[in-house]
């Protein structure tokens, strides 16, 4: 069977198929699900079932509670955000992710220039003080990341560290 006769035949078992309504339908289209002759009584089941080896549902409650409080974070006003202004000498973080008071941060030189350093991408501490060409040894800027980090407004894994706020920009 060539591929252009497998492609009718599956087009002709298509059209006498059960379609899906909705915007999709609406716009013109239809998605076949199953043909019309198939009686899902005898080709689909549901399991019922546990597996083994695996946490209980309750386990997922703090999880379920802390993605909970997320969106409904996310529908107040303003919406969270942690995000940064930099000028030469000088940054000011704004973190608004908690439902407390905006929390500001200034950090003077050298500071603002090691935070816009892994503001795009990840860099370990060796690799900030190359790039900048710091005068500290690499383990002074790795406990400065480390105490950003501790405060959530840096990731760090595997000795790279990246900021976690965002460059602020009116109306976003």
């Amino acid at each position: 069977m060539q591929l252009s006769d497998r492609y009718r035949s599956l087009q002709s078992a298509l059209q006498g198929s059960q379609a899906v309504s909705g915007p999709l339908a609406r716009a013109g289209k239809e998605f076949a699900l199953h043909p019309a002759s198939f009686d899902l009584a005898r080709v689909a089941y549901t399991f019922d079932h546990q597996f083994e080896d695996t946490l209980p549902d309750e386990v997922y409650a703090p999880l379920e509670a802390a993605a909970q409080a997320w969106r409904l974070a996310w529908r107040s006003d303003p919406e969270p955000s942690l995000t940064f202004r930099w000028s030469p000498g000088l940054l000011r973080i704004e973190d608004r992710r908690r439902f407390e008071a905006t929390r500001i941060y200034d950090f003077p030189a050298p500071l603002s220039e090691m935070y816009l350093a892994i503001s795009n991408a990840p860099l370990s501490a060796g690799a900030i003080v190359e790039r900048l060409r710091l005068e500290w040894p690499a383990s002074d800027i790795a406990v400065a990341m480390d105490a950003w980090a501790e405060g959530g407004l840096v990731m760090e894994e595997e000795g790279l560290y990246l900021a976690l706020a965002l460059p602020h920009i009116s109306g976003r």
